[in-house]
């Protein structure tokens, strides 16, 4: 997982494995398994033991782990990795308003035409309804009751895990570690080689 924490310059990028990112990940897989062949061999092992009550829920969900993704569902801060309970619990603990407008920016995604998403329900669902019925209705349930909406989504993320990826998780954790020193080294490495802004040319441009 890269974590930004401004411009995309070397050094103010973190990396650091990030167990609700990969869940999220996987969610989006099993959603698109056609983009995903490399997961084909976990995604018939999933589909082997998914009960159809927590497949049908993943179904619903799906906008949120899409090709715009819900900030939340991504670290919102740089420090040392978390648990999935932690990062879970730092959802949880976000404003209402704060979670509302991330999530209305992640079913309206990559459909949307200009500026950010309106803040008004009837704004918001305009957008939806021609996108499609399945963000629509997540659109719908969460102006009805956002609590609600956040407290269903974090309890079948927190089930999904439970009973589909902490085995696979514990499986290729040393191979997202091994990938997360790799990865921070070649960002020392370039921030090193990145020249100082101090000492870089000044260069203005004169009007026409």
């Amino acid at each position: 997982m890269l974590l930004m924490t401004g411009a995309a310059r070397p050094e103010l990028i973190t990396v650091r494995p990030s167990p609700l990112a990969e869940l999220c990940a996987a969610l989006h897989a099993l959603d698109e398994p056609e983009h995903h062949p490399a997961s084909q061999a976990w995604l018939s092992a999933v589909h082997h033991d998914i009960t159809d009550d927590l497949l049908a829920r993943a179904t619903v969900w799906a906008p949120l782990w899409g090709a715009f993704r819900a900030r939340y569902l991504l670290p919102l801060t740089t420090g040392p990795e978390r648990s999935l309970d932690a990062e879970l619990a730092g959802v949880s603990r976000l404003s209402v308003e704060a979670f509302t407008a991330l999530t209305l920016e992640a079913l309206i995604s990559k459909n949307r035409t200009s500026g950010e998403p309106p803040q008004d329900p009837a704004g918001a669902l305009r957008r939806l309804r021609p996108i499609s019925l399945r963000r629509y209705d997540l659109g719908l349930r969460l102006i009805d009751d956002p609590a609600r909406f956040r407290d269903e989504l974090l309890d079948f993320l927190a089930a999904f895990a439970a009973a589909l990826l902490d085995e696979e998780w514990r499986r290729v954790r040393a191979d997202v570690d091994a990938d997360a020193r790799a990865r921070q080294r070649q960002l020392r490495l370039d921030a090193s080689r990145r020249p100082s802004t101090a000492s870089a040319p000044h260069r203005t441009t004169r009007p026409a």
